[in-house]
């Protein structure tokens, strides 16, 4: 590609052109190293797990059991089904806040 800007192009349309190769090769490089694919897939498979869980609950409102201890035993199934996701979701890094200097 170079070689063709060689002969038909000013210096300083080539240049930019460089720039912006440079450019998009270091980009693509910094999207592999941190794998914001695989993140975006882990995330969306736990927010659809929680969507599910979300239903769960808003059927168990409708629909609520006859018996205080059907619905204990419902309460206990929806928390474990939330502990189990949650410990399979990607842990999320908290920076800490700085002070504003006065």
């Amino acid at each position: 590609m170079f070689t063709n800007l060689a002969h038909d192009l000013d210096v300083s349309t080539r240049l930019m052109v460089g720039i912006i190769s440079l450019l998009a090769t270091v980009l693509v490089g910094v999207q592999t190293f941190y794998n914001f694919h695989k993140r975006a897939e882990a995330n969306r498979s736990i927010a659809s797990q929680f969507g599910h869980i979300r239903r769960k609950i808003d059927i168990l409102k409708e629909f609520p059991p006859a018996e205080a201890s059907h619905l204990e035993v419902k309460l206990q199934e929806l928390n474990d089904l939330i502990g189990r996701v949650s410990c399979d979701a990607p842990a999320i890094e908290v920076r800490p806040r700085r002070l504003p200097i006065s």
